[in-house]
This record gives structure tokens, C-alpha cells and sequence, in this order.
């Protein structure tokens, strides 16, 4: 028997940024992606972001809003087919 295995931040982040960017065209907001993975708060949110740049699982421009993308590593690791 097969356990289900729960979603990670880094998991969750993919696919709403991927499903987010291919509906409306852009990117969403830290806010939003917080909102999206169970985080209300925007510096929790800022805080997992920054982790999962780290990780090279995204890539955002601190200075650039709406500038969140998944990077080819988090396509590699978590994106659908």
C-alpha cells in the first residue's frame, strides 16, 4: 500500500506560480503566493519565497513586482506533465 505523500512549500509554490502565470499571463504577488501555500503572513510568505530561491527552485527579483518564476530546477523537481 501506497502512502500519499503531502505537497511541499516548494511543491505547492510550483504548481500555483506555473497554474497562476498560464490563467492570467503574469505573475502573481508574494501576498497571493502566500495566500495560495496556507501563509497569511507576507513576511512568512517573503521568507519561504527567499528559501525556495535559495534552493533554486524559483527565481525572483526583489526589486521587481510580480517577478516570481519557477526556475528550470523546479520544473525539473515538481512540475506537472
Amino acid at each position: 500500500m501506497e502512502v500519499d505523500k503531502k505537497p511541499t512549500h516548494d511543491e505547492k509554490i510550483v504548481n500555483f506560480v506555473m497554474d497562476y502565470i498560464r490563467e492570467r499571463g503574469y505573475s502573481p504577488t508574494v501576498r497571493e503566493v502566500g495566500s495560495a501555500i496556507g501563509i497569511s503572513s507576507s513576511s512568512t510568505a517573503h521568507k519561504v519565497l527567499d528559501a525556495a530561491v535559495s534552493r533554486e527552485i524559483i527565481l525572483m527579483d526583489a526589486k521587481v513586482a510580480r517577478s516570481i518564476r519557477v526556475s528550470q530546477k523546479g520544473l525539473r523537481l515538481y512540475g506537472r506533465n
